[in-house]
């Protein structure tokens, strides 16, 4: 029979009743429904399980309704093709042998399949597709789709094409299942792969050299400076970031301030820097693990271990790794900023505005959004993707309330904010002093 069909039962058994023998007739009219099974798809403890040569490998719990009075057991595996809401496809959901009941059910272990070479498109297009959604689902977005099927699996050869269309396993769902799209609801990771950032005077101010080594005159102007910034990876697969470029940007618009450089105490020069949410601009860049291991001079990316399960039967706990990742924002102004004021002096004493900014505010922090590009790699595959985090903490160590740059310092009773009179009540109370140390020259 078909779906959409009506069809009538009809019959006689026999009933055993104290002792007695009845012959029962019946007749029973069913109607078996167009769509019986797929209806409010999700897929729910979402993770990265392992990848091929030109595929993600992608597996969570799906959850579906069934609005069919009828019980099946025993399906064969089948796949489905995974579109954008513009029917572009992107991904193939395979779903393992399952029984389906009458209303809520749950299938272990479908595997979402992302693949950057679709037979039906060339290899840019497809990469293209799978970047979306990959994007999209990293940053943690839910992501509405659909998928319509079933069909044939993109991976398989000829031969193996040929037998998998000929199985019973195709017949019996398009027996049962409508081919028309259905909605489908990817959601995001359970945490955020960007976790927070830490700003602090050793990195952002006086920076490194590629050898680990605290800057001096002779290399001031090949410093890395920048925040250290903690990763986590919740999935149980190794991967590894590459190409990482980001900015960074403050949720809020902060207002405008003005801010009086000193140098050797005796001259001062006042600035007035306008509003922007740009704080940092950050990549990866050769010498960047130095400041932990001078023999990691060369390596330019940002390692996720897999995460460990916390025990037999126990969900992962999450792997974290710190990195420290290079500020292109206001470093090569700080160079000559009190010298030359067309070197930039407002990008130079961004950071500690914002964290004199939020002392006023009775915070060591601020909330931010981060977006640009990054290249995931698991195992033998790799795609470069467009990210965006919001709502990540970016928390300023206490010494990044003194600013020193180059021979030109200031402390935040040397900010003023429009709009605000937390310096004319603070003003007498001394900022907590760095090391001298800690000098850049």
């Amino acid at each position: 029979f078909e779906p959409g069909t009506s069809f009538t039962l009809e019959g006689q058994m026999p009933l055993h009743y104290l002792g007695r023998r009845v012959l029962v007739r019946f007749r029973k009219e069913l109607h078996f429904p167009v769509n019986p099974v797929f209806d409010a798809l999700r897929l729910d403890d979402v993770a990265i399980v392992g990848s091929e040569e030109q595929a993600l490998l992608v597996a969570g719990t799906l959850s579906f309704a069934s609005q069919s009075p009828i019980h099946l057991s025993g399906l064969p595996n089948i796949a489905f093709a995974v579109q954008l809401p513009d029917g572009q496809a992107v991904a193939q959901l395979f779903l393992p042998q399952m029984n389906i009941a009458t209303g809520a059910n749950l299938v272990r272990n479908a595997t979402l399949r992302l693949s950057k070479l679709d037979m039906h498109k060339d290899l840019a297009a497809s990469s293209a597709s799978a970047a979306t959604l990959l994007s999209k689902w990293l940053s943690s977005h839910e992501q509405q789709l659909q998928v319509a099927g079933p069909e044939l699996p993109n991976h398989l050869n000829e031969e193996e094409r040929g037998s998998f269309s000929s199985s019973s396993s195709v017949a019996a769902w398009r027996d049962y299942a409508d081919p028309a799209t259905l909605p489908f609801t990817l959601a995001p990771p359970k945490t955020k792969i960007l976790r927070s950032a830490e700003i602090s005077s050793r990195q952002v101010f006086f920076g490194q050299d590629q050898g680990g080594n605290l800057c001096t005159r002779l290399v001031g102007s090949h410093c890395m400076r920048g925040p250290l910034v903690t990763f986590e990876n919740p999935f149980p697969v190794r991967a590894k970031l590459e190409d990482v470029n980001l900015d960074v940007f403050l949720r809020e618009d902060p207002g405008a301030y003005d801010v009086s450089l000193h140098s050797l105490k005796v001259m001062h020069r006042t600035f007035s820097c306008s509003s922007t949410r740009r704080l940092m601009h950050l990549q990866s860049r050769q010498g960047m693990w130095a400041y932990l291991n001078a023999s990691r001079s060369d390596d330019d990316t940002v390692p996720l271990p897999s995460a460990l399960p916390d025990g037999p039967a126990q969900p992962a706990s999450p792997a974290i790794v710190t990195a420290l990742l290079i500020n292109d924002l206001g470093t090569a102004e700080a160079e000559g900023c009190f010298g030359d004021p067309r070197a930039g002096c407002c990008s130079a004493s961004k950071l500690t505005a914002e964290a004199c900014r939020a002392v006023s505010k009775e915070k060591m922090g601020a909330s931010t959004d981060w977006r640009g590009t990054i290249t995931l790699r698991v195992q033998n595959f790799n795609i470069s993707l467009n990210v965006s985090w919001e709502g990540v903490p970016v928390v300023f160590s206490t010494d990044v309330l003194n600013l020193r740059v180059g021979v030109a310092t200031a402390r935040c009773s040397d900010f003023f904010f429009a709009g605000s009179d937390f310096l004319k009540q603070n003003s007498t109370k001394p900022a907590p002093e760095v090391q001298a140390s800690m000098l850049v020259l």
